[in-house]
């Protein structure tokens, strides 16, 4: 879980706060305090990761993806049993009719939108309208993510998807076809082609390895990457935005192993476009940032 709380007296990285001192400092008052435990091994050196193999979005979600929904309205992640993930919803544009803007009617959270297999935008519950309008004919790719839930408030509980329908102009466009990808379904990767590297930084996922000589807590810088999950060895261990502030994921040390080490990428926007790269290494513990709710 990429999330943190800014005023908890123990860091992401089993460091004490200035807050745990002072907790400390109130509970010796009225009984013995336990010695800190000794400070986890760090990682021994740090290595930059070779992505190697890609596979596509849609690639994914054929071998991983739930089973195929069609209706006349788009259904929410609920409806289609996905409580952390992407859906992608499917559908043309009756014709012949003239250029008209589409809108994602009451969108939760954020979708990235193809137009005839071309990336036409990304749109957000603030600004749910394509820039430039559709015409008739048209075969829509809208794949939505859910950044997260409200856990308080009056939006508590809240649908995540396209929740009130997707808009030609003032029409309602029917015969919707969705389905889902569950993050948990990507704790393996068996059975998914993959190829080699595509070229443009290309979203999907992407394949590799790195090579760890003395096991312990790292972190992994993602230079150029923009929004998406990452898993080591089959650990997920976030969510990354380059909207920041987070710069770096967290590597709990016990995730890696000596010597080989396979790590998974999965891109929902753009990939560096020089070339994957990722590099894993120590925490810096007088600079690094600690992670927070992307």
């Amino acid at each position: 879980m990429t999330s943190y709380d800014y005023d908890a007296p123990i860091d992401e990285y089993g460091r004490p706060t200035e807050k745990f001192w002072r907790f400390r400092e109130v509970l010796s008052e009225y009984g013995p305090v336990a010695d800190l435990p000794p400070a986890p091994e760090v990682l021994g050196a740090g290595s930059d990761v070779d992505l190697s193999e890609w596979a596509s979005l849609s690639a994914v979600l054929e071998v991983r993806g739930g089973p195929l929904h069609e209706g006349p309205v788009p259904p929410t992640f609920e409806e289609l049993d996905v409580d952390r993930g992407l859906v992608r919803y499917e559908v043309t544009v009756p014709g012949p009719r003239q250029p008209y803007p589409l809108v994602a009617r009451g969108l939760r959270d954020l979708a990235v939108v193809y137009v005839d297999g071309v990336r036409a935008g990304v749109l957000t519950e603030e600004d749910p309208q394509l820039k430039e309008p559709v015409a008739g004919h048209a075969r829509v790719e809208l794949w939505v993510e859910s950044l997260g839930r409200v856990n308080y408030g009056p939006r508590s509980g809240e649908a995540k998807g396209i929740t009130g329908g997707l808009l030609h102009e003032r029409q309602f466009l029917h015969g919707v076809r969705a389905r889902g990808l569950r993050l948990d379904a990507l704790d393996s990767v068996t059975g998914i082609g993959f190829g080699e590297l595509p070229g443009g930084g290309s979203p999907g996922l992407y394949r590799g390895a790195v090579d760890v000589r003395g096991a312990g807590d790292a972190v992994l810088e993602l230079p150029g990457w923009t929004r998406g999950f990452v898993w080591v060895n089959g650990f997920g261990l976030g969510r990354y935005w380059s909207a920041g502030p987070q710069r770096t994921l967290y590597v709990p040390g016990p995730v890696l192993r000596e010597g080989r080490n396979e790590v998974w990428v999965l891109e929902l926007e753009d990939a560096p476009a020089h070339g994957p790269a990722l590099r894993l290494r120590a925490p810096d513990p007088a600079h690094e940032d600690p992670p927070v709710t992307s």
